[in-house]
Order: structure tokens, then C-alpha cells, then sequence
């Protein structure tokens, strides 16, 4: 592997310049952990369609499209043209503006939800709809499923182990206080038993259970057959609220995301990322009777960016003119195409590999087998995921968001075929070396 990043460090000198001014100004020079990798990060200096440029000159076709978030592509015209014109407009308002009005229309639309909030980030929306489920109930237990993420607030920051995996949560970094945690119990994806068992364990006092139905913290994890819709019914039983977290996987996996493709009425939505069309957005959502609690003031919900009229602009230019049911079409294909591709490689190679796919996303999962859930997370060599990640980063294809082993491909409407032969292309020529630790 040293090979490779002496290649990376000779294509990207004038990052490793920057990156050494970011370290006397931020943390690791980055702000957001996840963005640095060794031995240094890119720097960008513009991204257009699905290329990304960095301060360099070198191009990169791009398919972590910003963790997802960017299903639409980097700097669509339609975007572009409307956030222009909202900017004469005005760029914040703290003040109602139907822009919000007509964006929360789409997403009702789509899912199946009375009323929405708009926040400012996924963990916003975690974090009010957990708080919201708690003031609904009149309960204050949670259970959340080990190795998934639902942002950085700290009720949901959890270690999660997949050896000694626990029942109580325990904090997942310094300056979490256990007793922050004292509520949020630890379930198991794909296991009904582990979810069973905590409501038997703690009759009468769960709130409600956070999930992702797509676990995309490991790659990608599909649910097994019904065992969204038999959580759902622990829930009913419980008197407990489902809460789907799709800042991941909505408008990503259908149209409606993935309430719509697994047909189930969960009693909260989280929503962010793709919603955004870029721009800084997220939302929850549920039926009306538990959106009471926040008309009434039981619940608060306040923030001074809530609906920005940029992102609320970008939001509904992104979903209903972009991400049409029609657009669906062609992503879904070139994803189908992508991964049936890759197979073929894995096959032809014989790598100790697989693959995992699902609406616009997609993952190469390396290990031989799917995942469960996050204590198979161990059998994954992440090693050989960091190989793959930086030698295709030479190759001019960003293939992933970084950790590889952990993130997943977004295939936007602005991909085409070309760019599929390209990543394929780069995956057939490090492929025979990706089982060389050089």
C-alpha cells in the first residue's frame, strides 16, 4: 500500500501544502472527522456534474456525491439558476415564506407523513424526532440498533462493539456522560429476538425504537424479509413509535424512499441529505396527531436557519423538477449496470468480495459473505478496503465516500454510461492487486 500513496502524494502536492496550513487553524485540519485519510486529504477546487477537481488540476469522476447528499449531481443547472435568483431575493428570513410551504408539500407527497419540520442536518432531525417521541409517549427509553448512525448528538453516540455487543448503551467517545445514555438501549439489526427481549425486559417504558431499514453505517445491510414490518408490530403491541431514519436512504432507494419500497407506515420520518439538492437541509415528519405535540408547545422545535430560503429553494427545485419518478429510471439502471459489472471483476479475480445494491446506492462489501448486522461487521478486512479506496483515488475515480468498508456508492442523475466504463475500467486494473499488501 505504500506504493499507492506514494503515487497520491506525487499527484497531490499542493493538498499536502494546504493540508499543512489546516493543521495550525482546525483539528486535524478538517472539519468533520470522517474527511481525513491518510496521509492527507484533497483538497477541492470545484466540482461540476459528477467531476470533482482538486487544487492540482487532477479530475476525478465522483460517486460519493458528498455521502449521498447529492443525488442530483454537483452544481445542476436547474439548482444553480434557482438559488441565483433566490439570492437577490434574500438569504435568510427567520420569518415563514412559502418556498417551505411548497417543499413541504413534495415531501408529504412522497412520504407517508401529515406534516413536516425542516431543521438543518440529519442529526437535527434525530435529534428533535427522538425528543418528540419521548414528549408523544409520555416515555423516555429508546432503543437504537448497534451500528447505526443517527448523527453526532449524544443519545444515539454509542460504542458499538460487535464482539461484546450490550444491551445498555455505552458512550461512543469522551465527554458523554453514561448517564446521558441511561435510556437508550441496544438492539440488534435483523434480530427480533434482541428487540423482543428489551421490550419484555422494560414493559411499559419504550418510547419508541430509531432505525435505519437500510443499515448504511456497514456498507450496506439489507433488512430480511418482514423484519421491518414485524419491528412495526413490537411497536403497535408496545405502544412504542417506529421511527425511520432515511436521511440515508429517502429519495435514494425509490421515490419515496424506503417506507415506499418496503411498504411500511413507520410513525416518524428523518430526512436529510438528498433532500437538499446540496445545500444544508433536513426534516422530519410524522401523522398529525404527533405533530400535536409541537403545535401545542408540549415539544419544542426552534432554530434561527430552520427552512432557509436557500436551501428550502435548492430542496424543492431538486425534487420536483430533477428527481422525477421518470429520472428513477435511468439511475436505477446504470446502478444495476455498475454492480453487475463489478461482479463479473470479483468473479474473473477471484476476490474474497461481494456486492450490495439497492435504488441509486451500492457498496463493495469486503468479506465473502453479506452482513447481517454490525457484529458481522468483523469479518470485513478493512485493510484491503483502504487499498481499494486510495488506488482508485489515482485512477481518477473517487468510488465512495471515505471509510470505503463503511460507506456506499450514489449513482446521481447526472452519471452516465461513460462514467460507469470509467469506474469499471479502474476496478479491473487494480483488482489483481488487491489481495498484494503493496
Amino acid at each position: 500500500m505504500e506504493k499507492s500513496y506514494k503515487i497520491y502524494e506525487e499527484r497531490t502536492k499542493k493538498s499536502a501544502v494546504l493540508y499543512k496550513k489546516a493543521r495550525n487553524y482546525t483539528p486535524l485540519g478538517v472539519h468533520s472527522y470522517v474527511r481525513f485519510y491518510k496521509p492527507y486529504p484533497l483538497y477541492v477546487d470545484r466540482a461540476q456534474g459528477t467531476r470533482i477537481i482538486d487544487v492540482d488540476g487532477n479530475e476525478y469522476i465522483d460517486f460519493s456525491m458528498n455521502y449521498g447528499a447529492q443525488l442530483i449531481g454537483h452544481t445542476h443547472p436547474q439548482v444553480v439558476a434557482a438559488i441565483k435568483k433566490q439570492v437577490e431575493r434574500g438569504t435568510l428570513y427567520t420569518m415563514p415564506h412559502n418556498l417551505s410551504n411548497e417543499l413541504a408539500k413534495e415531501i408529504i407527497k412522497r412520504f407517508p407523513i401529515d406534516q413536516v419540520r425542516f431543521t438543518n442536518s440529519g442529526l437535527e432531525a434525530t435529534m428533535h424526532a427522538l425528543r418528540l417521541t419521548r414528549g408523544y409517549t409520555g416515555r423516555d427509553k429508546i432503543i437504537k440498533i448497534g451500528g447505526a448512525y443517527h448523527g453526532l448528538h449524544d443519545y444515539v453516540v454509542t460504542k458499538d462493539d460487535p464482539v461484546k455487543a450490550t444491551e445498555k448503551a455505552i458512550p461512543g467517545c469522551k465527554g458523554i456522560p453514561p448517564e446521558t445514555l441511561q435510556n437508550t438501549l441496544m438492539g440488534v439489526f435483523n434480530d427480533l429476538t434482541s428487540i423482543k427481549s428489551l421490550c419484555n425486559r422494560y414493559k411499559g417504558q419504550i418510547a419508541g425504537i430509531i432505525i435505519e431499514p437500510i443499515m448504511m453505517n456497514r456498507g450496506i445491510i439489507l433488512p430480511e424479509d418482514n423484519f421491518l414490518k414485524e419491528v412495526k408490530e413490537i411497536c403497535q403491541k408496545e405502544g412504542a413509535l417506529l421511527i425511520f431514519d432515511e436521511v440515508k436512504t429517502g429519495v435514494k432507494v425509490a421515490w419515496g424512499g424506503a417506507s415506499e419500497y418496503y411498504d411500511i407506515k413507520p410513525d416518524i420520518i428523518c430526512l436529510a441529505k438528498s433532500i437538499g439538492g446540496g445545500l444544508p437541509l433536513g426534516a422530519f415528519g410524522a401523522r398529525e396527531e404527533i405533530m400535536s405535540a409541537i403545535e401545542s408547545g408540549e415539544v419544542s422545535h426552534a432554530g434561527t436557519y430552520n427552512a432557509n430560503p436557500l436551501s428550502v429553494t435548492a430542496g424543492l427545485v431538486a425534487l420536483r423538477d430533477i428527481l422525477t419518478k421518470e429520472s428513477y429510471k435511468e439511475i436505477f439502471r446504470l446502478n444495476k449496470k455498475l454492480i453487475e459489472s463489478c461482479r463479473e471483476i470479483i468473479a474473473k479475480y477471484r476476490l474474497p468480495v461481494h456486492t450490495v445494491y439497492i435504488g441509486a446506492c451500492g457498496t463493495i462489501q469486503f468479506c465473502k459473505k453479506p452482513l447481517r448486522n454490525h457484529k458481522d461487521y468483523r469479518l470485513v478486512d478493512v485493510e484491503m478496503g483502504e487499498r481499494f479506496w486510495i488506488s482508485m483515488l489515482n485512477r481518477g475515480i473517487i468510488p465512495c465516500p471515505y471509510p470505503p468498508p463503511r460507506e456506499q456508492w450514489t449513482i446521481s442523475v447526472q452519471h452516465t454510461d461513460e462514467d460507469i466504463n470509467r469506474y469499471l475500467e479502474a476496478f479491473e486494473g487494480i483488482a489483481p492487486k488487491l489481495l498484494e499488501n503493496s
